[in-house]
C-alpha cells in the first residue's frame, strides 16, 4: 500500500529532522522550515499531491494559520495540524475557524503527533467516503425523479399497475413499475437516513 504523504513545516531545522525520521517509517515527508518555501512549493503543484499538513503556529515572518489562510485562498484544501506553545484564546477561534483538525501542545512527544496524525486521516478518509455516498445519492434521486417523470409522461397510470418487471433476486418473482419505483424512492430515503447518522456519530465522537 502506498504510504501516505505528510508536510511537515517549522522554522526550527531540528524539529523537522526529529519528526521526519519519526515519522518516515510510516509515511513519505516532505519538510518545509518556512512558510514561504510551502506556498512556493504549492504554486508548482495542479492537484494536491499529498494527504496532511503539520505545522508549527509560531514562525518568523508569517504565523501557520496565516499560511494555511493563503494555501486556501490559493485554492487548495488539506486537512492540518498546528503545533503551538502558546495559541492564545483569539488565535485558537480563528483556528477553528478556518478548519483546523487538531491544535497540539508543541511539548508532546513523536509518539502522540503520530497517533493524532492517524486520527485526523482516519476521520479525512470518512468524510470522503461520506461525500461519495452523499454524490452517489443524489444522483440517483435525479436519475429516479427522470425514470419517474418519463413514464408518469408515457405510460397512463392504470397501465403502470399491469407493467410488470421480472427481478431474479433469489426467486424469480414479478413485481409492478409502480412498486418498483415506490421501493426505490424508500430505499434512496433509506440511504439518506443512514448517511445522516453517520455524520451524527462522527460529529458525537469528535465532541468527546
Amino acid at each position: 500500500m502506498k504510504k501516505k504523504t505528510i508536510i511537515l513545516i517549522d522554522d526550527e531545522k531540528d524539529i523537522t529532522e526529529i519528526y521526519s525520521e519519526y515519522l518516515s517509517d510510516q509515511f513519505e515527508v516532505i519538510d518545509f522550515n518556512s512558510p514561504k518555501d510551502f506556498l512556493e512549493y504549492l504554486d508548482f503543484q495542479k492537484e494536491i499531491q499529498f494527504d496532511m499538513v503539520v505545522s508549527d503556529y509560531n514562525m518568523p515572518q508569517m504565523n501557520g494559520l496565516a499560511m494555511i489562510k493563503k494555501a486556501y485562498e490559493m485554492g487548495h484544501r488539506f486537512p492540518f495540524i498546528l503545533f503551538s506553545g502558546n495559541l492564545d484564546v483569539a488565535a485558537t477561534i480563528k483556528a477553528v475557524e478556518l478548519g483546523t483538525y487538531r491544535l497540539v501542545e508543541k511539548s508532546c512527544g513523536p509518539e502522540q503527533v503520530l497517533q493524532v496524525i492517524k486520527e485526523v486521516l482516519l476521520e479525512g478518509e470518512y468524510h470522503k467516503i461520506r461525500r461519495d455516498i452523499r454524490l452517489l445519492t443524489d444522483q440517483m434521486r435525479e436519475y429516479y425523479s427522470s425514470l419517474r417523470l418519463i413514464m408518469n409522461q408515457y405510460i397512463p397510470p392504470e397501465k403502470m399497475k399491469e407493467l410488470c418487471i421480472e427481478m431474479s433476486d433469489g426467486a424469480p418473482k414479478t413485481v409492478s413499475a409502480e412498486d418498483l419505483l415506490s421501493n426505490l424512492e424508500q430505499r434512496l430515503d433509506q440511504l439518506m437516513s443512514r448517511e445522516e447518522s453517520l455524520q451524527s456519530w462522527m460529529d458525537r465522537k469528535k465532541a468527546s
